[in-house]
């Protein structure tokens, strides 16, 4: 077996990383850190880890796990739930890797298949004259231009923005790949991420397809031996929904448009006229269940808990499955110059399968078959319409990951700078399946008694107990910290009916600062504009919480608007809370309080992202500091100087005139 240099070679003054890296500090944090995970990987323990802002945790893990891939010979999949970690990680952690330590190895990129251009769709698509607007077909062309020059063929690398509905055109479906029959084969992008994934040490993916993966019995990704889950704090949320099942009227519309729109499939006149009729009486079914749905919940947008079996009755599965055999049927008389199954037959087949599926997505959710799902019917404005799903979802993924991930990989590590509520990891290890996995703490390097305050408005109202009143002190607040920041600042809401009453509030009565808020711009405008902008204040809600670095000056400030209580106003929310009644335990304590203390340890984690930032934490609830449970917040927090006099918050941000 080869040898590899040992990790405190690598993580030491001279080492192969401070050598190749400008600037690079020696973290004991990241060199502990590495040093753990090589420990589990080899003895094929599972293990959580709190790795504070600024341990450089990425390196940590990525070095052991090269390392075991390359002396057990098995691959490692590392998944992370932003893309922005995604594309740090393969972009410029995994590439300096390669170029600094003293081996080889290799890494792939794993993306859904929906993500890629197939070329046989392109062409396919112009052919069959699919795209009759002028904008459309100037959008055909500006793509079959960029499919002439792409080395990946993803639709995130493309030079310009391409439209959905165009997208989904000519991008891989994996039901619909013509496999070795594809006259483009040699080409088909996806094939050569297929080839990269075979050959590599180390998969980056991310939750969506680790968990679609997990629950297609692992036929999406290639086998590995060991699983890194950075971002972990979302696992549970993410894996609720992959492992879940919806059905959507405008699901089932997509197929039966595509099926009768007037395409030319080649079929034989009798099955064409069959599967007409058939889509007919299923879309006037499927439409009766969807009226008899919002006859039932309403029309205004709201997700309402189904707790009752079989509650709206029709043929809508029946229909459903008889248009999928007819489609199934006809797919399979369908046959080229070589006698196997022709392209068009191909594409009737996924749509079977599709169909297939919807079918037993519905049946989940009337029928209530697993006991420990919740059952919601979910109803929303989608521009003059209304959309109408049907969801159907595990209640508890700690048994699901039990039974699949964890038993089936020699080591999962879990990671996050959120993972400890009160100094313990009880309450992520419980959600996440992981009672008996091994732990690890690390604090961030930064000091953030001298780089952050943390402001309480202990004068305010409680939310609990008069959230009109907060609401309008809480508003006047935001103004007066906004104004003493000098911008630069992010109000984080746990409502957008809040945020919009902050928005119109603030441009109305503070002057000389500039107000964005979530929705009025793609984000990543949005958080340009606000980089750009010394004076700006971005207002968001639970996506601006996480996931977003803004180092420097341009963010000096951060305000919590209210504290991030998981309230039962959504299904899953509600349901969990109940189990964790019915089971004799206090789900305010065991669940609300810690689900809470990891949202605000997120975004206060907004703030101090490098060591000569500085800044303040404004939390404008007061439970933080007058409720018993405070000190468990308090304790989850890191430790800064804690303030209640406004007065010290431009006192303490230099670029707000303080020190």
């Amino acid at each position: 077996m080869k040898d590899y240099p040992e990790l405190t070679e690598i993580f030491s003054d001279g080492g192969v990383i401070e050598s190749g890296m400008a600037n690079y500090e020696l973290r004991r944090e990241q060199q502990d850190m590495a040093l753990r995970i090589e420990e589990a990987l080899a003895t094929n323990e599972h293990l959580i880890i709190e790795a504070g802002t600024g341990i450089g945790k990425s390196l940590a893990y990525l070095v052991p796990l090269i390392i075991y891939a390359k002396t057990k010979r098995k691959r490692a999949i590392v998944a992370t739930y932003t893309k922005t970690l995604q594309e740090q990680l393969t972009k410029k952690d995994l590439p300096f890797l390669r170029e600094v330590l003293p081996f080889k190895f290799n890494f792939a990129l794993c993306l859904g298949s929906a993500n890629y251009l197939c070329l046989r769709r392109l062409h396919k698509s112009r052919q069959l004259g699919l795209f009759k607007d002028e904008d459309d077909i100037r959008e055909w062309d500006n793509i079959a231009r960029w499919s002439r020059k792409t080395e990946t063929g993803v639709k995130l690398d493309a030079d310009f923005e391409i439209d959905q509905k165009i997208w989904m055109e000519v991008c891989r479906e994996s039901d619909m790949c013509a496999g070795r029959k594809c006259p483009y084969g040699s080409a088909c992008f996806y094939n050569r991420s297929k080839t990269e994934r075979s050959n590599a040490d180390i998969l980056v993916s991310n939750h969506h397809l680790f968990f679609t993966d997990i629950a297609s019995g692992n036929k999406i990704l290639p086998p590995y031996g060991a699983a890194l889950l950075d971002e972990a704090h979302n696992a549970e949320d993410v894996a609720a929904e992959f492992l879940g099942a919806e059905f959507s009227y405008g699901n089932i519309r997509y197929i039966l448009t595509r099926l009768t729109g007037g395409r030319d499939f080649g079929m034989d006149p009798d099955s064409a006229e069959a599967i007409l009729k058939s889509a007919a009486r299923t879309e006037m079914h499927v439409k009766e269940l969807f009226r008899a749905v919002l006859a039932r919940f309403g029309r205004e947008k709201t997700q309402t808990r189904v707790r009752e079996k079989n509650l709206f009755k029709g043929t809508a599965g029946a229909a459903i499955e008889e248009l999928s055999g007819l489609v199934r049927a006809s797919a399979s008389k369908m046959k080229d110059e070589n006698g196997d199954v022709s392209d068009e037959g191909c594409e009737l087949r996924a749509y079977a399968g599709r169909l297939s599926e919807a079918k037993n997505a519905l049946e989940l959710f009337l029928e209530q078959s697993e006991p420990d799902f919740v059952y919601w019917a979910d109803i929303k404005p989608a521009g003059r319409r209304l959309r109408a799903s049907l969801y159907s979802c595990p209640l508890d993924i700690s048994r699901i990951l039990r039974q699949t991930l964890y038993k089936n990989t020699d080591s999962v590590i879990m990671t996050s700078a959120t993972m400890c509520v009160n100094d313990s990891f009880e309450y992520m290890k419980e959600r996440l399946g992981m009672v008996n996995a091994g732990e690890l703490r690390l604090g961030s390097p930064f000091d953030y008694k001298k780089q952050a305050l943390l402001y309480v408005a202990g004068d305010l109202p409680s939310p609990a107990a008069d959230f009109e009143e907060f609401e309008r002190k809480a508003l006047e607040r935001t103004g007066s910290i906004c104004a003493a920041a000098g911008g630069g600042t992010f109000v984080l809401f746990t409502s957008w009916k809040s945020l919009e009453k902050a928005h119109e509030y603030l441009k109305e009565n503070v002057k000389g600062l500039n107000f964005l808020k979530q929705g009025q711009m793609k984000r990543w405008k949005l958080l340009e504009t606000f980089k750009n902008k010394s004076s700006a204040v971005l207002l968001g809600t639970n996506s601006f919480w996480q996931g977003v670095d803004v180092p420097g000056e341009a963010l000096r400030c951060v305000i919590i608007f209210k504290l991030p209580f998981a309230v039962p106003d959504t299904p899953l929310t509600e349901a969990r809370i109940e189990k964790l009644k019915e089971e004799g335990k206090n789900a305010f304590a065991h669940y609300q309080i810690p689900q809470a203390a990891i949202m605000l340890k997120q975004g206060v984690g907004r703030l101090i992202r490098t060591k000569n930032d500085r800044g303040v934490i404004a939390v404008l609830d007061p439970r933080l500091i007058l409720s018993s449970y405070g000190k468990i917040f308090l304790r989850s927090l890191p430790g800064c100087a804690i303030s209640q006099d406004i007065e010290e918050i431009s006192a303490f941000i230099p670029f707000a005139g303080g020190v």
